[in-house]
């Protein structure tokens, strides 16, 4: 073998060093990367958690802040000004999936500026609600404990009271609750008549001791013989004492 080859073959070697070096450690990037992004889940597995499993009253308690209100009794854009943040729909959802409904911000109607959320159904009924989390379009289960993003913490035995203002069709406002051990109830329930005018929707209650969130939810119902809803939502407000 010449000097040349030698050479050459020992080029080869070391390219060849470098790459077995290189896929190596791609290897452990890919490694470490999955690991990161599937840990958050692989720890809620029965397989991966120490421990007893926890009961139903400390999924819950876990699962929210002990009162969503203590630094101020309202709820952030209810009067969307910061476009929809804030709010979510299960229409299209694992619970709901065959409802569907648009959702517009209507800067040409609206009880204050610079705009209502005016929502359009399309195969009802079609439901909205007030979320934790500002960019979540849509919400599975609204009413169980897989995603605590529309239950509020609140104290028990609180006195809420919900407000919004609407316009054209009649929504239905809901105040849902859920106990400590994690059971959907719904107590109070408010809705009016279809208008032209803005009207004001406002119902209150004082929660039950076993009682330690609350979700807002606005319906629109579709009523025989009636096309499909539309109506405008402005100025929601909770007040909690």
């Amino acid at each position: 073998m010449s000097r040349e080859d030698i050479e050459i073959q020992e080029e080869n070697d070391e390219y060849i060093e470098i790459k077995s070096w290189q896929a190596v450690l791609i290897l452990i990037i890919t490694f470490i990367f999955i690991i990161w992004i599937f840990y958050p889940y692989a720890k809620s597995l029965p397989m991966f958690r120490r421990g007893p499993t926890p009961t139903m009253q400390e999924q819950v308690a876990s699962g929210l802040k002990k009162n969503y209100f203590s630094k101020g009794n309202n709820i952030k854009n209810g009067d969307f000004s910061n476009g929809l943040k804030h709010w979510v729909t299960s229409d299209g959802g694992g619970v709901f999936s065959k409802s569907r409904s648009n959702v517009f911000l209507d800067k040409k109607v609206f009880k204050s500026p610079p705009c209502s959320m005016k929502i359009e159904s399309i195969v009802p009924a079609n439901r909205y609600y007030y979320s934790k989390v500002a960019n979540k379009k849509i919400i599975h289960n609204p009413y169980g404990i897989e995603d605590f993003s529309s239950w509020l913490g609140v104290l028990p035995g609180s006195i809420v009271t919900v407000s919004l203002w609407y316009k054209g069709d009649v929504p239905v406002l809901y105040l849902q609750q859920l106990t400590k051990t994690g059971q959907w109830v719904t107590s109070e329930v408010v809705s009016g008549l279809a208008t032209d005018e803005w009207k004001k929707l406002e119902l209150k209650k004082k929660l039950q001791d076993n009682v330690c969130a609350i979700a807002i939810e606005i319906t629109l119902n579709k009523h025989e013989g009636m096309p499909s809803p539309v109506v405008w939502i402005d100025d929601v407000m909770v007040t909690v004492e």
